[in-house]
C-alpha cells in the first residue's frame, strides 16, 4: 500500500425543517473536498483536460471541454478536437446521463424487458472512457422507445403511462432557482464548504 493521500468524494446534505406542512428552514452542508485546483498546479496545459475528465466522474467530457476552453481563453496553446465532434460527444454524454438517472430512478417501478435490459449498459458504455461513440446511442435509444415516435409497449411508453398515473404535486409548484439567486447560492455553498 502506498503512503499517498486518498481522495474522498464527500457528500452534500440538504436538511429541511417542516412546520405545519410547510418548509420552515433549509440547510445545506458539504464534506466535499476543497482546493482540488491545487492538483493542476505545475502541470502542462495539455494534461489538464484529461485530468479534469478523470477527476470529475459525472459529465467528464463536459469537464474536459470546460477545462480546454478555459485554457484556450487564458492563452494556452493546446490541441482542440473538431468542434462538431466535441459537440456531438457532449450531447451524447448528456443523453447518457439522463438515461442512467432515469433507469436508476424508475426501472424498479417500470422494469426493463429482457430485450431492453442489455441496451442500457451498451448505451452507457458507448459514452464512457476517453472516446465517446455518439453514433452508438440512437439505436439504443430507439430500442427503448426514446428516439422518434414512441412505439406502444416500449419502455418509454410504459414509463410515461406509469408517470401519468401518479398523483399530481399539490399547488403551489416548486420555486425554481433563477440567475438572480446565483450569488446567494455561491455564498451559502462557500460558507458550507463546497464552493472554492
Amino acid at each position: 500500500m502506498s503512503g499517498g493521500a486518498t481522495l474522498d468524494a464527500g457528500h452534500v446534505t440538504v436538511a429541511a425543517t417542516i412546520v405545519a406542512g410547510r418548509i420552515a428552514s433549509v440547510s445545506v452542508t458539504s464534506t466535499r473536498p476543497r482546493g482540488l485546483a491545487s492538483m493542476f498546479v505545475g502541470r502542462a496545459p495539455a494534461e489538464i483536460p484529461t485530468m479534469a475528465r478523470r477527476l470529475f466522474a459525472l459529465c467528464g467530457m463536459a469537464q474536459a471541454t470546460a477545462a480546454r476552453q478555459a485554457l484556450r481563453a487564458a492563452g494556452a496553446a493546446i490541441d482542440c478536437p473538431d468542434a462538431e465532434a466535441e459537440r456531438d460527444a457532449l450531447i451524447a454524454e448528456r443523453i447518457a446521463e439522463h438515461l442512467r438517472a432515469t433507469v436508476i430512478g424508475w426501472a424498479a417501478a417500470v422494469p426493463l424487458t429482457p430485450t431492453e435490459r442489455p441496451v442500457v449498459p451498451a448505451a452507457l458504455a458507448a459514452v464512457s472512457g476517453a472516446r465517446i461513440n455518439a453514433s452508438a446511442l440512437p439505436p439504443a435509444l430507439a430500442a427503448l422507445g426514446l428516439a422518434g415516435p414512441r412505439p406502444p409497449g416500449s419502455w418509454a411508453d410504459r414509463l410515461l403511462r406509469f408517470a401519468g398515473s401518479l398523483p399530481r404535486l399539490s399547488a403551489p409548484p416548486p420555486d425554481p432557482l433563477r440567475a438572480a439567486d446565483d450569488a446567494a447560492v455561491v455564498t451559502a455553498l462557500d460558507r458550507g464548504g463546497d464552493a472554492g
